[in-house]
């Protein structure tokens, strides 16, 4: 999980050893996890999520679960119309590396449903009496 050395020896059947291999590696680490959006949830029926910038080299992708990979929505900000989490994971755009990612919690306004249509009375000319109906 990080960048360091290691030896590589061989050994024969009768016991015998090589000399060592000095092999060096680097681990790619992944980006840190995007900071939190905003979230602006004033409007009915829908809540707005808007994203920082982010790093040079790195582009934030919107995710519908916390492992996902998707690389369809870049967009600086997500409408969500229902559910209550959303995430959004790093990329580094070099190594190809994803980071964790960054679990949202939002809610909706419901939008309350279209009413029932009212009783029309007309009990007679010029007037007319619309009677609401109650749930």
């Amino acid at each position: 999980t990080s960048s360091g050395t290691t030896y590589l020896r061989a050994r024969s059947s009768s016991g015998c050893w090589s000399d060592a291999r000095t092999v060096s590696y680097t681990v790619d680490q992944g980006p840190a996890e995007p900071p939190m959006p905003t979230i602006d949830n004033s409007a009915c029926g829908s809540t707005v999520l808007t994203r920082a910038n982010p790093p040079s080299g790195h582009t934030y992708y919107w995710q519908s679960s916390a492992t996902g990979t998707s690389t369809t929505n870049t967009s600086t900000t997500a409408t969500r119309t229902s559910g209550t989490s959303y995430y959004l994971r790093s990329r580094n755009n070099t190594t190809l590396c994803w980071g964790p990612a960054r679990t949202i919690t939002y809610s909706v306004k419901v939008l309350p449903g279209v009413p029932l249509n009212p009783t029309v009375d007309v009990p007679g000319c010029e007037v007319v009496t619309l009677k609401r109906i109650l749930y």
